[in-house]
């Protein structure tokens, strides 16, 4: 699954860095359990979501850390590009 990522410059060239996370974002997604561990992907529609299953949801809702190609707000099914 693709992750979004914060570039970083390096002698004058950007690299990948970490991971972007919800809680980077202003309204973290939406997120208000553990946004800090949620990763970020683009999903089909080109929006930015936060995939079931990061590992933020690991010690969220019981049952909801399998990463899965779902919405980890509304459980809607994605598709990530």
């Amino acid at each position: 699954m693709p992750m979004l990522v914060m570039l970083e410059e390096r002698n004058g060239y950007y690299a990948a860095g970490r991971t972007l996370r919800a809680s980077d974002l202003v309204d973290s997604l939406g997120q208000e359990n553990n946004p800090e561990w949620k990763t970020v992907a683009f999903d089909e529609k080109g929006d930015m979501t936060v995939p079931n299953g990061s590992l933020g949801f690991r010690w969220g809702d019981k049952g909801k850390w399998n990463l899965e190609q779902r919405d980890g707000k509304t459980g809607e099914e994605m598709s990530y590009v």
